[in-house]
């Protein structure tokens, strides 16, 4: 599993925390979906800003990576 930051495409590396900021967005036709967006440390701010200007609530999960690819 290769993932990287939605803002800065870095890819995290061993030991380092990303975030899973997971928010409710409305689509053109008003239907509201779940969207998930991993962000590193750098951008959590940044994210969880522009998530709850358009909902409430935002969850967010912290990871720490543990081996290239893979979080823990």
């Amino acid at each position: 599993m290769e993932f990287g930051c939605a803002v800065c495409d870095k890819e995290p590396e061993i030991g380092e925390r990303f975030f899973i900021v997971r928010s409710m967005i409305k689509t053109r036709n008003g239907v509201r979906q779940g969207v998930s967006v991993i962000v590193c440390a750098g951008h959590i701010a940044k994210e969880l800003h522009r998530a709850t200007r358009i909902d409430e609530q935002a969850f967010v999960q912290e990871y720490l990576v543990a081996t290239k690819g893979e979080a823990r």
